[in-house]
């Protein structure tokens, strides 16, 4: 199978090592300016890319609805945001060959919302989530894509912002979101900062703060009727049940039902690496993706704009 990658960032060479990993090379990687740092292997011919099987464009955000067009007809493995505005989201809506990685739907922590019923924590009542890390403290944050406002319209909000909406969409019935941006390190024009309320069909309230501004921090807490799930870059743990007491008859911590220890790689690697087998395996056998995925997809891009 040929694999062609558009765009060359940090996030198209995380997407090279795994497919290294599963034993494929990418036949072309295109960018459309090539600069003299740049590898020998990178093509800026764009029609080199009809000849691949499957494109995964890791491209800034405000190109991708320009490449899913070109290659509509092709797998296409992009990154989110999907694209930038419902004009856009309307003429992509049916492509069935079109995958969004939207990743943290294969981690540890879906997996753990998934089998809530098995661990009978009952129905979601809050949650407390947090990804930030010190991106925009960098003098070299101001020359990149996602400190400019006009390539990356909601900045952190929709670049990290966004996997948090996905997981919970996922799982759940998301009734609305409210979202304060900022920019605080005024490092470019870009939001650094974001703040959101996500408010689900049961009345539930999740709390979510992603920034680009902080010390590295990734902690995301699910409290149930019956439990709950806390998971950090270390561990991801289940509490339960609620009637848990000392000698004294007083609440106390529940016990832990399901531990799961990270050792060097954290939810993100492991779920990044699930979401392109995924991918590829749907190729393998000639498959379209579940129509859950880009429902879900589209459903969290709206929710952005």
């Amino acid at each position: 199978m040929k694999v062609g990658i558009i765009g060359y960032g940090s996030q198209a060479k995380r997407i090279i090592k795994i497919l290294q990993k599963l034993k494929i090379k990418p036949t072309y990687i295109f960018k459309p300016k090539i600069k003299k740092i740049d590898p020998n292997f990178i093509v800026d011919d764009i029609k080199l890319l009809n000849n691949c099987d499957a494109l995964f464009i890791c491209s800034p955000n405000d190109t991708h609805y320009k490449y899913i067009s070109i290659f509509n007809k092709k797998y296409i493995f992009c990154e989110k945001p999907l694209v930038n505005n419902n004009k856009e989201l309307l003429k992509i809506k049916n492509n069935k060959k079109l995958f969004v990685n939207y990743n943290y739907r294969f981690g540890y922590l879906s997996k753990s919302i998934e089998n809530r019923q098995k661990f009978n924590l009952g129905n979601i009542i809050t949650g407390h989530l947090i990804m930030s890390q010190g991106l925009a403290s960098k003098k070299s944050y101001s020359k990149s894509w996602r400190s400019n406002i006009k390539n990356c319209k909601y900045g952190v909000f929709e670049i990290l912002g966004v996997h948090l909406i996905d997981l919970i969409a996922f799982h759940f019935n998301i009734k609305k979101i409210t979202k304060n941006l900022f920019n605080i390190s005024k490092n470019g024009s870009a939001y650094d900062t974001s703040f959101f309320q996500i408010v689900l069909s049961n009345k539930a309230n999740i709390s979510c703060s992603v920034s680009y501004f902080t010390p590295f921090v990734s902690k995301q807490l699910l409290v149930f009727e019956n439990g709950y799930i806390e998971m950090n870059n270390k561990y991801l743990e289940i509490r339960g049940p609620r009637n848990t007491f000392d000698k004294k008859g007083f609440f106390k911590t529940p016990p832990i039902i399901f531990k799961k220890k990270f050792e060097n790689k954290n939810d993100y690697d492991y779920s990044l690496l699930e979401s392109v087998k995924y991918f590829l395996d749907k190729i393998y056998q000639n498959k379209n993706f579940e129509k859950k995925f880009l429902e879900t997809s589209i459903f969290t891009n709206k929710l952005t704009f």
